[in-house]
This record gives structure tokens, C-alpha cells and sequence, in this order.
């Protein structure tokens, strides 16, 4: 296709009423909020394989076929001409799924570890192996590695088992109330759904339901779990409490907003640092807002906080920014919370970088 021709094809998509042409560098929100797939030869025929879904596969006349992976075609449906996309269409749309027990089948032959801990195998995998070569050598294990294992592994034990999150004064948290009330509640998209990861007792999560249509809260804690259930009430219809590991959460569909705060100075080691971004960044939808609040080093080193009750990590500001611009996000306000000799606790909300501005600023 020529220029002219892919700008006609553009303009003839986005002027079709129910057609949303997708430009963004990741497919996952797309495939998340999807009922079906229908491709022509491409890599999402096996990757679409992970979300259960129906697949239409659009075999071309004369076409590429597919490569040693095709035994992998009797998992999908085979549409030839019209009629049969139509039929595909019709049937998920009435919410049927003709193929669904031989796609179950056939998925294990082709995609592996479908349990969402994968990286977490790769990473215990690495792990083991530096901590067994460190033992090998004088002198023992590399201090420094084996510490901050021990010290995530302490960091994770304290918030799994904590009744009460509230570490500062009360009114430190009234502060924030007021500021996320006030000053980032009418920056969000209204109706929208919203994940609150390491949501607490829910009272920040209640303040974010004043403004979206439905709300995913997310922490370790049974004990604060339970405490965000009974603060719910009568919202318990569309403002949801589960228990489990931020770190491992997989979200089903892209939010419109995510919220997390007060949780990466529990991300001790570098590895789990990672980890919680990319969860951050999964959960994101295109062009989601995410809000964060922190507390940040303002020196140049990470500090580390090793007491009788936590252990926090806190980072240097430039980097935990740098981090999250990496990603593709931008930070639109970033309000001091308060600050102490070294460090400050910022609130800050973030909008994913349109591919509009990445074009503009790529020309």
C-alpha cells in the first residue's frame, strides 16, 4: 500500500461507526477487552490462545499458510468468504463458543506455564543460582544479594500480616484525603473502572468510587481485606475487595485509572521493583491515568529503612520517575504530601503519552 492508500484506509476505519483503530505499541489492553479474535497469519492467532476466547482464523487463497505451528489451526474456527466471518460474528455475539473444549485441548501443546508465574520461576531460578555461586566462593554468599532477598521476604511478611497501614499521624492522612479529593478526582476520566493495588482498609479506594463506575481493590492483608469489605457497605455492588499479591496480580481487562500508593517502598529489591511496574503498565489502558503516592529519596542513593516493625526502601525521585517515563508516562501533577531531612512524600498522577505526540515528536 502507498501513503495515500494506507491514509485512505485510516480515514475509512475511524469514520466506520463501531470501528476503533488501535495504534498503541501494545496489543494487551485490545486483546483484554475483547470477546474474539479474527486474524489472517499472525502471531496473535497463538499469543490470543492464553485468554480462552473465541478464533476465527481467515485463511487466504493463494496466502502464506501457516508455519510448524499449524496443528495449531484445529483450535480455531476457519472462515473462507463473508458468510462465514458473519457466522463467527453472530455466535459471539449470542455468547457461544463452538470450539472452546478443542482450543482447551490443543492450547497446552503450543503455549506453556499459563499460571501467570512464569517470571517469578525465571526470577527464584537466577536467585537461587547467584546466592549457590556466592556460597561456592570465600567468604560465603554476596552479603548484599542475600540482605535484600531477606529483606523483601521481611517487607512482604509485615504487610501480609498488618491490621492497621497507617504508619504517620492521622492528619498526614487527612492531608491526603483532602488532596486526592480535591485536586486529582476531577482530573479523571469520570464512569471509569478503577484498581486500587495495595488498597489497605479501602479508604482511599471509597474516595475513588466517588467518581467511577465500578472499583477492583487489591492488597496482601486478610486482616485489612476484611476492614475495606465492611467499609464498603452498600457500595459492595461495584466496589469489589480481594486479597493477593500486587506483584503477581493479572488483570483480566485494561483500567481507566489505576491507583498505588504507599506500596513501592515496600519493593526491596530491584527485581520487585520491576515486577510492580509491570503490573502498573498491564493494567493501564491506553489512555488510562495512574496514581501514585511515595516516598522518594531526594539524594542521589536509595535509602534504607530497617526497623523493628517494617523495612522500606526509599528511592531516589529521579530514578522512580525515570522508571515510569520509560513506560510511556507522563506526569501531569505531583503534589508534596510532606518531607523530612532527605526525603519527601509526593502524590503525584500520571497519563500514559499519546502515539499522537510520540509521531510528532518523532517527525
Amino acid at each position: 500500500m502507498s501513503a495515500a492508500e494506507i491514509g485512505d484506509y485510516f480515514d475509512w476505519a475511524c469514520s466506520r461507526p463501531g470501528v476503533i483503530l488501535d495504534e498503541s505499541q501494545d496489543h494487551r489492553p485490545a486483546f483484554h477487552a475483547s470477546s474474539g479474535l479474527m486474524s489472517d497469519v499472525s502471531s496473535f492467532l497463538l499469543e490470543y490462545l492464553a485468554l480462552d476466547r473465541p478464533i476465527l482464523y481467515l485463511e487466504v487463497e493463494d496466502g502464506p499458510g501457516l508455519n510448524d505451528d499449524g496443528e495449531v489451526r484445529r483450535a480455531f474456527e476457519i472462515a473462507r468468504d463473508e458468510a462465514a466471518i458473519r457466522a463467527f460474528i453472530e455466535e459471539v455475539v449470542r455468547g457461544r463458543d463452538l470450539r472452546a473444549e478443542v482450543r482447551r485441548a490443543t492450547t497446552p501443546e503450543f503455549l506453556f506455564g499459563l499460571d501467570g508465574q512464569a517470571g517469578h520461576r525465571v526470577m527464584a531460578h537466577v536467585v537461587e543460582a547467584v546466592l549457590q555461586e556466592g556460597a561456592r566462593r570465600p567468604g560465603g554468599r554476596p552479603p548484599k544479594s542475600e540482605a535484600r532477598v531477606q529483606e523483601q521476604a521481611a517487607a512482604a511478611a509485615f504487610w501480609r500480616d498488618c491490621a492497621d497501614s497507617r504508619l504517620a499521624p492521622p492528619d498526614y492522612y487527612d492531608r491526603q484525603e483532602s488532596v486526592l479529593r480535591e485536586r486529582i478526582l476531577p482530573r479523571l476520566p469520570e464512569g471509569a473502572e478503577v484498581l486500587d493495588l495495595g488498597c489497605g482498609d479501602g479508604r482511599f479506594t471509597m474516595v475513588l468510587a466517588e467518581r467511577a463506575a465500578g472499583v477492583q481493590g487489591v492488597d496482601l492483608s486478610p486482616i485489612l481485606i476484611q476492614a475495606a469489605r465492611a467499609r464498603a457497605g452498600d457500595a459492595a455492588d461495584r466496589v469489589r475487595f480481594e486479597e493477593g499479591d500486587i506483584r503477581t496480580f493479572r488483570p483480566q481487562r485494561p483500567f481507566g485509572v489505576v491507583a498505588c500508593m504507599g506500596v513501592f517502598s515496600a519493593m526491596i529489591t530491584e527485581s520487585s521493583f520491576e515486577q510492580l511496574v509491570n503490573v502498573l503498565d498491564r493494567s493501564l489502558a491506553p489512555d488510562g491515568r495512574l496514581i501514585l503516592k511515595d516516598t522518594l529519596s531526594t539524594r542521589d542513593e536509595a535509602e534504607l529503612i530497617d526497623t523493628v516493625e517494617y523495612t522500606a526502601l526509599y528511592r531516589p525521585r529521579r530514578r522512580y520517575e525515570a522508571a515510569l517515563e520509560k513506560r510511556g508516562l507522563v506526569q501531569e501533577v505531583a503534589i508534596q504530601l510532606g518531607e523530612s531531612e532527605g526525603r519527601v512524600n509526593i502524590l503525584s498522577l500520571w497519563r500514559r503519552r499519546s502515539t499522537a505526540g510520540l509521531s510528532a515528536q518523532a517527525a
